[in-house]
């Protein structure tokens, strides 16, 4: 096998009794019962109706983005609220002189070439990794720091671990232990979630702010520690406010002895069969950017300053392909720089061999926007989403909603060239225009022994593909490998998804889930101490928001009706739905037969709802824990479309909590951290 290589392309605490007083004295100062005011969202659209509040309790966390324009498909707020202090000065000092001041602290950062930002060999998979080896701990130490860099060609303030952007790629087996020291060298509270892992018996390591750990205090370290439990493709990012998308995301790489798809040592390999097999294995991280820092827009947002429609979302200002990308220098924002013309000609790249297989692990590890992927002259055959192995279907392109992954195999048959990897923000999520938005996105694919100074026709439109495969294949409908045929629902529970101002948060937008959105969390909680506090000593866990609770083993049919034109990539925490159905408006009792046997739905950990449609997906509720089901978006986590569903507490409440958990709770309450910065 030619030796492959990725390149940057440069041609171009306190005791249990004594927590759970202060948590029932909250509860009591934060307690409410009034229901948000509506509002007009869209020219004739009317102002959302909302169910009475169906529940008392719920959870917190969130995620954010930003831009000079906004659009009202997908709606937004965040969890933590925006710096308070005065603007900054201006910066003292340019780029190439080593640092700046902060766009939103006004403290100086170390500035990151983009040449050293990104590590482009973590992109590439080794084909000697061995993926039958016995179980084993895989340690990781990590520091998370901000700097300036420029992604996209515009500096900006970003969040990097162990100075690069994306992260680390963690590559291991099912069965291994992965332990990482997470060191907190930034202003703000951080936490690192697992992406799609189900952290069965360790649910205080799912990473989720103020529902499993109260946050990673700056200056100070957290260890995680789990098993990995599902393989295939997924991704690690903070889930704290608005943070992945500063830049605190990388891959996860899962591999099991028993996966149908992998690599053969040699082309003339057969212990594999040829159709499953594949000579490369390549990750690709697609995500939109911002040119500000995620804080900045988030007041902005929610008193929707400037917004030309009430409700609008920010639109993203570009996007990236394994960490490099090109802006638009025409809307560089007050006290920040173009650098190399906004990347122009500068593209992340790898180098394939002829006459091989190779398969793409695409990751979509942004905010806002679905991507449309797509490779110049080559077929897309999809094997893989979200971690479940698939029935081999082609493809001219495939869409990828936020913090879905999708790989293809695709074969190196055309002739030896340059082609480009294309990644097209899909239209139906940006309604409006914005005039600097750079909505196409590009990475470099060579065929060994084509120079680097050769790129691909930077005018083209990507050609047709011969056989006219699907040109957007719905991943939905694609057929799982390993037939499972989930088992007979015990419990139905039904959500309605809406939007409107909350008078109770100075009219600011706020998202709903019953009536019932999320507060903003109180700093040094965690709704895994409360319910553990409520069982132990009979007091009021702090929460918010929808918590719905089941005492034993259950098997939920969720039906989720969205009252909201944006559509939404749902994700739930612990557990890899079945999706059984969807269609247009509420879901009309009696339209999908759910006592009947679904023969090996689709499974998925994200899934689109779509715009004022409903959707039913199943789960076997057998994971004790507080797991958060919510939007993916990071705008409509940070309105609070965030509930809860407390499994079987009476177990939760028997956990052991490792020493540095009740230290991190306890470091934030007497510090009065809250997770803004």
């Amino acid at each position: 096998m030619a030796a492959l290589d990725s390149s940057i392309n440069s041609t171009a605490g306190s005791s249990t009794t004594s927590l759970n007083a202060e948590c029932h004295e909250l509860e009591k100062q934060h307690a409410t019962n009034v229901r948000p005011t509506p509002f007009y969202r869209r020219p004739l659209i009317l102002a959302l109706a909302f169910i009475a509040a169906a529940a008392l309790f719920g959870t917190a966390l969130g995620l954010g983005v930003l831009s000079d324009q906004f659009a009202s498909h997908r709606l937004t707020t965040l969890l933590a609220r925006a710096d308070a202090r005065p603007p900054p000065p201006s910066p003292t000092r340019t780029l190439t002189e080593g640092t700046v001041s902060s766009y939103t602290v006004g403290a100086p950062y170390p500035v990151i070439p983009i040449q050293q930002l990104v590590d482009p060999s973590q992109f590439i998979l080794s084909p000697t990794f061995d993926t039958k080896a016995s179980p084993q701990t895989r340690e990781y130490s990590w520091t998370v720091s901000e700097v300036i860099a420029a992604p996209g060609g515009i500096n900006r303030r970003m969040l990097v671990v162990n100075g690069k952007y994306p992260g680390p790629t963690i590559e291991a087996n099912l069965g291994d232990r992965i332990v990482v020291h997470v060191t907190n060298k930034m202003s703000n509270i951080t936490t690192i979630h697992w992406h799609g892992q189900l952290q069965n018996g360790t649910n205080w390591q799912d990473g989720v702010f103020a529902t499993t750990e109260c946050g990673i205090a700056p200056n100070t370290t957290y260890t995680y520690s789990w098993v990995v439990q599902l393989t295939g493709t997924y991704w690690w990012h903070a889930h704290t406010g608005a943070l992945y998308n500063d830049g605190l995301i990388g891959a996860l790489i899962l591999h099991g002895r028993d996966d149908v798809y992998g690599f053969r040592s040699r082309p003339s390999d057969t212990t594999r069969p040829a159709n499953v097999s594949y000579d490369g294995d390549i990750i690709v991280m697609v995500n939109d950017l911002y040119n500000l820092f995620s804080t900045d827009w988030v007041s902005d947002y929610l008193t929707q300053k400037d917004s030309p429609v009430f409700g609008a979302v920010p639109l993203p200002d570009y996007g990236v392909m394994n960490g490099i990308g090109q802006a638009n220098c025409s809307a560089v924002p007050a006290g920040q720089t173009c650098e190399r013309n906004g990347n122009a000609g500068l593209y992340s790249s790898v180098t394939v061999a002829p006459r091989r297989r190779y398969r793409l692990r695409v990751i979509n590890s942004g905010a806002l926007v679905a991507w449309n992927f797509s490779v110049d002259a080559h077929t897309l055959n999809v094997i893989e989403v979200d971690g479940t192995e698939v029935f081999s279907r082609p493809a001219q392109s495939v869409a990828i909603d936020v913090a879905q992954r999708t790989s293809v195999i695709i074969e190196t048959d055309q002739r030896p060239g340059a082609y480009f990897m294309r990644s097209h923000m899909l239209e139906e999520d940006i309604p409006f225009t914005l005039a600097s938005q750079v909505k196409d996105q590009k990475m470099v694919m060579r065929y060994s022994g084509i120079s680097s100074s050769i790129t691909p026709n930077l005018t083209a439109s990507p050609p047709t593909l011969p056989g006219s495969p699907p040109r957007n294949l719905n991943t939905d409908t694609l057929t799982p490998i390993v037939s499972i045929n989930p088992p007979p629902a015990t419990k139905q529970i039904t959500l309605d998804i809406d939007f409107a101002k909350d008078a109770e948060e100075n009219n600011e937008l706020r998202a709903y889930f019953n009536g019932s959105t999320f507060g903003r969390p109180y700093p040094g909680y965690s709704t895994i101490d409360a319910v553990k506090g409520s069982y132990l000593n009979n007091t009021i866990p702090v929460t918010n928001g929808l918590f719905v609770t089941t005492d034993k083993y259950e098997v939920i049919d969720l039906i989720v009706n969205n009252h909201d034109p944006g559509s939404h990539p749902m994700h739930l925490h612990g557990f890899v739905p079945y999706i059984l159905g969807s269609g247009p408006g509420d879901y009309p009792a009696g339209s999908l037969d759910l006592t009947k046997t679904f023969v090996n739905p689709m499974r998925r950990d994200v899934y689109t709802m779509q715009s004022s449609a409903w959707a039913v997906i199943r789960f076997v509720a057998d994971n004790p824990g507080e797991w958060v089901y919510h939007c993916h978006l990071s705008s409509h986590m940070a309105a609070g479309l965030i509930m809860t569903f407390s499994i079987q507490p009476a177990k939760v409440a028997q956990f052991t909590l490792p020493a540095d958990h009740t230290a991190e709770c306890n470091t934030i309450r007497s510090s009065g951290i809250t997770a803004e910065a």
